[in-house]
């Protein structure tokens, strides 16, 4: 493959790593899927910085798929004497060497149409990723954060509904003896949407496929609210 360093930004990407984060064991998958989007979609350039941490997976995801589209190359950003990433060099299809004022992150967000990164949405709202995609529209993010579930609840939470482990009637069974503890503004919202069920089956006694359809439909809402609640918290810590 030719080691050229002439960059077309509209098939080029980039990633943005942050070593605060644990990165879960999932984002590997998450990064291959990532990496086969990009690359279907015309993306053939990488731009990389240090070659460690979450850029490392997507530079490995990102190369895995040479031999279904063998023009996908590897170009190094970096300055004339830094020492991070020397490595990265020798896998390399090219490397741009900047000039000291010159900024390696910003270098990388002109002259890449999409980026990857996986931030929260505090951080996130800080980063200069954010300043440079509000300036330029062209941009795309991707960010790849999800929050983790760790506490107690969460886990027992998920191995009840989410793991997909249980039928309905084993959890109804289980709902008996479950006493999480809910916030308690949507513990009050639960309270609201028990009342209203209560009252649809005392009048849809005798029409059960009724109370069926408008007990979906109150879960959908309830479920809904406690979206909006999290959105909203989230855009909190973004002010």
């Amino acid at each position: 493959m030719p080691k050229t360093n002439i960059i077309d930004k509209e098939k080029t990407f980039s990633c943005m790593t942050n070593s605060v984060y644990r990165l879960p064991d999932q984002l590997q998958n998450e990064l291959m899927k990532t990496a086969r989007r990009l690359a279907e979609s015309g993306k053939d350039t990488m731009l990389a910085r240090t070659g460690s941490g979450m850029e490392k997976m997507l530079i490995d995801s990102f190369l895995s798929l040479r031999d279904e589209y063998p023009n996908l190359r590897l170009i190094r950003v970096t300055y004339q004497d830094s020492s991070l990433g020397k490595e990265l060099s020798d896998v390399a299809d090219g490397v741009i060497i900047l000039k000291i004022k010159q900024r390696v992150k910003e270098f990388m967000f002109e002259n890449s149409s999409a980026v990857v990164c996986y931030m929260t949405q505090a951080d996130y709202g800080k980063s200069r990723l954010k300043k440079y995609y509000e300036k330029e529209n062209c941009l795309e993010v991707i960010n790849l954060y999800r929050p983790t579930i760790s506490g107690k609840m969460e886990q027992e939470l998920y191995r009840l509904v989410g793991s997909g482990e249980y039928t309905p009637q084993e959890i109804a069974e289980r709902l008996f003896d479950w006493k999480p503890c809910i916030p308690s503004r949507l513990s009050r919202t639960a309270n609201e949407f028990k009342n209203v069920l209560e009252a649809l089956c005392a009048d849809y006694s005798d029409n059960p496929e009724k109370i069926k359809e408008l007990t979906a439909k109150m879960l959908s809402a309830m479920f809904y609210y406690s979206y909006l609640v999290g959105y909203k918290d989230s855009e909190k810590s973004n002010i």
